[in-house]
């Protein structure tokens, strides 16, 4: 009897380890699947991102190039006061539908901005002007 007992005892932990290490590796294949699947997600998901601003990148440089080459704009930026300057940024805005246009001057004060009343100094002018200076292929564009 004690013989019986103790053979299905060690047939039962012999067979917990056998369905516990199982267990283990598929949750470990599964883990390591499921990690690699994520990886590629993100990895093309970074692609798609990447692609996307790049498009966004090149569709801003040819609005910005279709300004800096518009007589009116550029005869506004130079003979207007502040209220036509707003006004034009804001038509212009809205005919190309842009967000947020800023006009400021060569040392960075904020001359007219879009959807909000112009401010003195914004604080995203210098983020602006420094991007610019390092962006050598919109440099230009962004000093009228």
């Amino acid at each position: 009897m004690r013989l019986r007992v103790r053979l299905l005892l060690l047939i039962a932990l012999l067979l917990a380890g056998v369905l516990a290490g199982s267990f283990a590796w598929i949750f470990s294949d599964l883990r390591s699947k499921f990690s690699n699947e994520l990886d590629d997600s993100l990895r093309s998901a970074l692609v798609f991102f990447k692609s996307g601003e790049l498009q966004r990148f090149r569709t801003l440089e040819v609005m910005a190039s279709s300004l800096e080459s518009s007589p009116s704009f550029r005869n506004v930026l130079r003979q207007t006061d502040q209220a036509t300057l707003v006004d034009f940024a804001e038509s212009t805005a809205k005919g190309l539908q842009i967000d947020l246009i800023l006009v400021s001057d060569e040392l960075g004060k904020v001359q007219a901005r879009t959807g909000t009343p112009a401010k003195a100094e914004h604080p995203a002018a210098a983020e602006l002007r420094g991007w610019a200076g390092q962006t050598s292929a919109l440099r230009h564009y962004w000093w009228l």
